[in-house]
């Protein structure tokens, strides 16, 4: 279900991430957007958390290291683009960044 749930909120951050670049947002819409973005960072966050399968894997060569397995990896890069896309828009919003 984590997976599935990362997957979606990395489409519907890109979403909003394509509505702030086009200029479709603009005053209260951004701050709602903003506040949309922050929810679902902190959904994911909170399903990164309360992961319950397998998070590592012994290596494909044999090798004595560790890798993440592809679902914990999938909810890995979701958090990650997530958060990313929040602290661009937060900089878009107080106007450190004139452009995105």
């Amino acid at each position: 279900m984590s997976i599935v749930l990362g997957i979606l909120t990395l489409i519907a951050s890109f979403v909003n991430y394509t509505a702030w670049a086009s200029g479709y947002f603009s005053g209260s819409l951004e701050l709602i957007s903003l506040l949309i973005q922050g929810v679902l960072t902190f959904i994911m966050l909170l399903a990164g958390i309360s992961y319950n399968g397998k998070r590592m894997r012994k290596s494909y060569d044999g090798g004595a290291y560790r890798i993440f397995t592809l679902p914990f990896s999938v909810i890995l890069l979701s958090i990650l683009g997530n958060g990313s896309v929040f602290v661009v828009l937060l900089l878009k919003f107080l106007r450190i960044v004139k452009e995105l």
